[in-house]
């Protein structure tokens, strides 16, 4: 599947910085673990 997707799509290498992994976990915590969240329905 990621050779497929890097094929199309060229995919490159990378890696999460400590700036993007700490807005992801601010994110988790509060908003995709709030109710308004978890309880949509599309």
């Amino acid at each position: 599947m990621i050779s497929s997707f890097r094929a199309r799509y060229g995919l490159t290498e990378g890696h999460v910085t400590p700036e993007e992994l700490a807005h992801a976990e601010e994110l988790a915590l509060t908003k995709y673990s709030s109710e308004e969240w978890t309880a949509r329905v599309p």
